[in-house]
């Protein structure tokens, strides 16, 4: 009796542990369908003309052209006076628009250079349903290069983003070798560790529901990572496979200078991220600048004289020196060099 009763035990167990895996399996694949929808869906709050270039002293004219895989882009081409010595094509982060870019735009176009500010896929004026945390809109950034080119550009090109705005520069140097320069604020090297550091967080907060805790925690188990691609790929037809959509293998490839600009209290992309970025980076003059005290927006009211000054003194390098013959862009200080690392620490 007791061995048919050890039996029947042994049989139950051997059946609900593998019910037990494939409900968890099924619910965090609900729960990473709709992190995806919110993650990486249409950002329809992510409007393209809340606040307008003149707010910052710009004269902008709305230009539309093409990704490369045929989306339809839009953006707002922001010329100095009188027409600047590069431009930069500018993009945004994920949730945002390029009108969240224009203090950026505003001191880069005041201090002698020409913008291209455009919305990613899926944010803003643009097209598309799905953002791919910075691998296909790799194809956003270089349409904006193509648009340029058919303008006539014949001026050096600089690609810079914010987040997920600084992946696709990255990933789109990586294709475009002709960039003369790549800065890159708050670029996360590996998208799988950005969504850990993001279940990280929910889980830190206090208000966070139960059972959205408990799914957090799963998507901490190592396979989450690739379920979530599975469940990405059925949904969007896009495998973001890490060899390709990391920035950490895109900057091997990329022959131009890259600045990496770092919050020294990011939680989604640290230190440590721009530091290995750094460390593998092709161009032995990429540089890293670390501003303290900020997070993920490394360009605040009280960081941006830091900031301004990291960007002035790498594209005065790159470019050969700003037009007044001055070594430094306006509206700096010498106490934001202390972020600048030429090299990565010992």
């Amino acid at each position: 009796m007791r061995l048919t009763t050890r039996r029947a035990r042994a049989w139950a167990i051997g059946i609900a542990v593998p019910i037990a895996l494939l409900a968890g399996i099924l619910l965090l694949l609900m729960y990473l369908g709709v992190f995806t929808r919110d993650l990486v869906g249409r950002q329809s709050n992510a409007t393209a003309l809340a606040i307008p270039p003149d707010s910052f002293g710009l004269s902008g004219e709305v230009v539309r052209f093409s990704s490369r895989d045929g989306i339809a882009l839009e953006g707002w081409w922001l010329p100095g006076t009188p027409p600047g010595r590069a431009v930069v094509v500018l993009s945004h982060g994920g949730g945002s628009a390029r009108s969240r870019m224009l203090e950026r735009a505003a001191f880069l176009v005041h201090g002698g250079l020409d913008v291209l500010a455009i919305d990613l896929r899926a944010h803003g004026g643009s097209e598309g349903e799905y953002s791919s945390l910075g691998y296909m809109e790799a194809l956003d950034v270089l349409g904006a290069v193509d648009y340029l080119q058919q303008r006539g550009e014949s001026r050096p090109i600089v690609l810079m983003g914010s987040s997920l705005g600084s992946v696709a520069s990255l990933n789109a140097a990586a294709r475009y070798p002709d960039v003369a320069a790549v800065i890159a604020e708050g670029a996360y090297a590996s998208y799988g560790d950005m969504l850990r550091r993001f279940c990280d967080l929910g889980l830190a907060d206090p208000d966070t529901p139960f059972l959205e805790r408990i799914l957090l925690r799963f998507c901490k188990w190592p396979p989450a990572e690739m379920v979530w691609r599975v469940e990405y790929r059925l949904r969007t037809g896009v495998d973001l496979a890490p060899e390709r959509a990391d920035a950490l293998e895109a900057v091997k490839r990329i022959q131009s200078p890259i600045l990496f600009v770092t919050g020294e209290h990011d939680p989604f992309a640290p230190v440590e991220d721009a530091r290995k970025m750094l460390e593998v980076a092709a161009n032995r003059n990429s540089q890293m600048a670390v501003i303290e005290g900020a997070g993920h927006s490394a360009f605040r009211p009280e960081t941006r004289d830091q900031y301004e000054t990291a960007v002035w003194r790498f594209l005065d390098e790159v470019l050969g020196g700003s037009p007044d013959g001055e070594t430094e862009g306006p509206d700096t200080t010498v106490e934001a060099t202390a972020g600048l690392r030429p090299n990565v620490d010992a």
